[in-house]
C-alpha cells in the first residue's frame, strides 16, 4: 500500500471539483467587472466584485462542508454578477448616447437632483 486512504482520495476529488467550478465563472466575472468599472463607475463595480468574491469563497467552503451550505452563496454570487452586468450595460448605454447622440444621462440626473 502507498499509505493513501480512500477518504483522502475523496477529499482530493471534492477540492478539485470545487476548483473547476470556481474557474468556470472566472472569465465572465472579469469581463463584467472590467466593463462595469470602465464604462460606469469603479465604486459600484468594486463593491459588487467584492461581494462576488466573498460569495464564491463561501460557496467553495460550503461545497467542501455540506451540499446545503453552498446554495445561498451560489445565488449571492449570481446576483452580484447580475448587478455587475446591469452597471456595465448602463455605462455602455450612457457612453453611447453621450458620444453619438449628445445626450448625457448622468448629467441630466444630476441636474434633476439639484
Amino acid at each position: 500500500m502507498t499509505g493513501i486512504e480512500t477518504k483522502d482520495l475523496i477529499w482530493v476529488g471534492v477540492v478539485a471539483l470545487g476548483h473547476s467550478l470556481q474557474l468556470e465563472f472566472a472569465i465572465p466575472f472579469q469581463v463584467v467587472l472590467w466593463t462595469a468599472g470602465v464604462f460606469a463607475n469603479q465604486v459600484p463595480a468594486a463593491i459588487l466584485g467584492t461581494i462576488y468574491l466573498y460569495a464564491r469563497r463561501n460557496y467553495i467552503k460550503g461545497y467542501i462542508e455540506a451540499a446545503d451550505k453552498r446554495i445561498k452563496p451560489f445565488w449571492q454570487s449570481i446576483r452580484a454578477l447580475q448587478g455587475l452586468v446591469i452597471v456595465g450595460v448602463a455605462g455602455i448605454v450612457n457612453t453611447g448616447l453621450r458620444e453619438y447622440a449628445g445626450i448625457d444621462l448622468v448629467a441630466r440626473l444630476r441636474q434633476m437632483a439639484s
